[in-house]
């Protein structure tokens, strides 16, 4: 009976996408409960009284039967929906229509609410339309021999179309519901638009017609087409608003919007916190990905389109990562993505699980990073700005770090704290110009040797290596301290573990050591801790305090800090 008629056929497939998106969805999202069980509900009502007034419009039918089952079961469901509704009604409250502002509505947003009340009123008026042409139409061809037969397609289509309606008019006004629903819109359209698609190339190959009726066969090639057409230009509309509600509501202009949703979704089951906040999380990244040139910009968006859709759905039948609350977002987290190794090893398929984990760790650093680029977070997690330690107020610093408070700010005009702190040096600063650059020289083919960074350490190196250096030659190579074989474990002689860098040149070694608040175990030349920048030496098993280390050139080179 499905394929007696397959322009139908697609209206019962998208019935069923409806039905199974709605319930994975409040399955999987205790806040979504309520409003998924009414969209049920709604379609579960539709079905029942359609059935049962065509159980009693065609007697002689003889897929009677099927219609009395058919209702009798989405009479039962009905009332599982009823129940679920009073269960999970204290629920519902965060998808609640807000009280709005017209006058703060952007263009994006007017148009995405008008697009969705039409959408709604369009479908709505669908349903009566059906009904005429299968009652008031023969059903020998044209659009009667479509929704002309079999009834309980017709059912589903008229199901189909309740439901839909009532979702757009659901989904209007409430914005957060909008994200939440918005494929059991997309899905079943792109459902109908791919089978009326395969069902027009069928039709090519070989005779494609629909039962009537009366008992004969219609042709119904030109459906399928109208089909793609008019679905299809839902989906691009829904898509293209969709787009532009993201580009300016959350002024984002390089990630995708289901990206930019499983960040917001990603930032709310790592930390938590408020709409803002995962707002200015995802601006964040955006911005990340917008400064990105090339090919791999547009890679960045993947990861989080692939937990989102991809990992979602095979760990565990979701419907989209953000779709889940934030229990089911952290469950989903732990158990499915960022597991243990151990766990990892374990798994039905061990590679993927290890490329799972690494898809988990890339959006959980990416989210991290953007989060804790806020002041807001930076503060929360204690971190306090360089410029805001109050050892940090003057060209040279105070005292040893670590700083003791923040600096205070001035209570008034004659407040010292409006001015710099002025502490004595042993020597000037430097000249702007030296770290002013005024243009870019070419970047030659061949290089003797290639000093990767430019920081303190990669700065001071070629510093040395120009000045030192003769045209033509090799001016210097990179390799690790030597070691002390002398102690418990092997440190390097220059006082401080760690990775060191010299510069050899044709004169004895020079040493470089970057400029920066350094915190780590401090040695002598005798392998010792030093107590002289370690007060904590004497106790045994303690973190000593950071030291600050100068850039240190034993020769008399002309290069400061």
């Amino acid at each position: 009976m499905t394929f007696a008629n397959p322009a139908l056929a697609i209206n019962t497939f998208i019935k069923l996408t409806i039905m199974i998106v709605l319930a994975f969805l409040g399955a999987h999202n205790v806040k979504l409960r309520w409003h998924c069980s009414l969209a049920l509900l709604v379609g579960h009502l539709v079905s029942t009284a359609a059935s049962l007034f065509f159980y009693f419009y065609a007697p002689a039918a003889n897929y009677r039967d099927f219609l009395l089952t058919s209702s009798i079961v989405d009479a039962v469901l009905s009332v599982l929906f009823v129940w679920v509704m009073i269960r999970f009604k204290q629920y519902s409250h965060d998808y609640a229509r807000p009280k709005e502002f017209p006058e703060f509505y952007s263009l994006p947003h007017r148009l995405t609410t008008i697009f969705y009340y039409a959408f709604g009123t369009i479908l709505g008026l669908i349903v009566p339309g059906v009904l005429f042409l299968r009652l008031f139409l023969d059903g020998a061809s044209g659009w009667g021999a479509v929704y002309g037969y079999p009834d309980p397609q017709v059912c589903n289509t008229l199901t189909k179309y309740s439901t839909l309606s009532l979702l757009s008019f659901l989904m209007a006004r409430r914005e957060a519901l909008r994200e939440s629903l918005y494929k059991t819109i997309l899905w079943p359209y792109s459902v109908s638009v791919i089978a009326s698609a395969l069902w027009l190339l069928a039709g090519v190959l070989f005779t494609v017609s629909v039962e009537t009726r009366p008992g004969g066969a219609a042709q119904v090639d030109w459906y399928y087409m109208v089909n793609v057409a008019t679905d299809g230009g839902v989906v691009l509309l829904f898509l293209g608003l969709r787009k532009m509600f993201y580009d300016v509501e959350y002024s984002i202009s390089a990630m995708s919007p289901s990206s930019a949703q499983n960040v917001a979704a990603l930032d709310d089951a790592f930390y938590g916190g408020d709409p803002d906040d995962h707002s200015a999380t995802v601006q964040s990244i955006d911005r990340h990905i917008g400064d990105i040139r090339g090919r791999k910009r547009g890679l960045l968006n993947f990861p989080f389109w692939i937990v989102e859709h991809i990992l979602a759905m095979v760990y565990g039948l979701h419907v989209g990562f953000s779709s889940m609350d934030r229990e089911h977002q952290r469950s989903f987290l732990r158990r499915s993505v960022l597991r243990t190794p151990r766990e990892r090893a374990a798994s039905f398929i061990p590679e993927l699980a290890d490329v799972v984990y690494k898809i988990g760790t890339a959006v959980h650093a990416l989210t991290t990073l953007a989060r804790f680029s806020l002041n807001k977070h930076r503060a929360a997690a204690g971190y306090v700005p360089a410029d805001a330690r109050d050892r940090l107020q003057s060209d040279y610093p105070s005292a040893p770090p670590p700083f003791v408070q923040i600096a205070p700010l001035p209570l008034g005009p004659d407040d010292t704290h409006n001015d710099k702190r002025t502490i004595p040096s042993p020597k000037p600063l430097i000249a702007p110009r030296v770290s002013t650059p005024v243009g870019e020289l070419p970047i030659p083919d061949e290089v003797d040797y290639l000093i990767v960074g430019s920081g303190a350490g990669g700065a001071a190196m070629a510093s040395v290596c120009q000045a030192r250096g003769d045209a033509g030659q090799p001016q210097c190579a990179m390799h690790k301290p030597e070691q002390d074989g002398r102690c418990d474990q092997s440190r390097p002689r220059n006082g401080i573990e760690g990775h060191r860098l010299k510069v050899r040149l044709s004169q004895p070694p020079h040493e470089i050591a970057a400029i920066g608040e350094f915190l780590g175990n401090r040695h002598d030349e005798n392998g010792t801790r030093d107590a002289a920048h370690d007060p904590e030496s004497a106790q045994p098993g303690m973190a000593p305090p950071p030291v600050f280390r100068a850039l240190h050139l034993p020769a008399a080179e002309n290069v400061r800090r």
